[in-house]
């Protein structure tokens, strides 16, 4: 399935004057990658590496959640885990 990168998503953004519909588009990504997020805590995952590098559009222009190679499993409460699990020093407000 080809994947387009989320910066694709600003162009139309950029160049639009319909702004109910920027907005809207704006307002459908965030649901879908909030979706995403939902997801994978009910999964017990942590990803640790979200940034708009990896998120990308699908052929519908769906945001998906990729690259999960930093990603970890969640055991028992994630408020008794090392922060290094689940922050990183350059975003961390830890």
């Amino acid at each position: 399935m080809p994947m387009d990168p989320i910066t694709k998503l600003y162009k139309p953004i950029e160049t639009t004057t319909n702004i109910p519909k920027c907005i809207f588009n704006i307002l459908k990504f965030l649901t879908e990658v909030s979706e995403g997020i939902c997801f994978l805590d009910s999964q017990k995952i942590i990803h640790r590496d979200l940034k708009p590098n990896n998120i990308m559009l699908d052929e519908k222009k769906r945001a998906r959640i990729i690259d999960f190679g930093s990603a970890c499993p969640i055991y028992g409460s994630v408020h008794k885990l090392n922060p290094k699990l689940y922050s990183t020093c350059k975003y961390s407000i830890i």
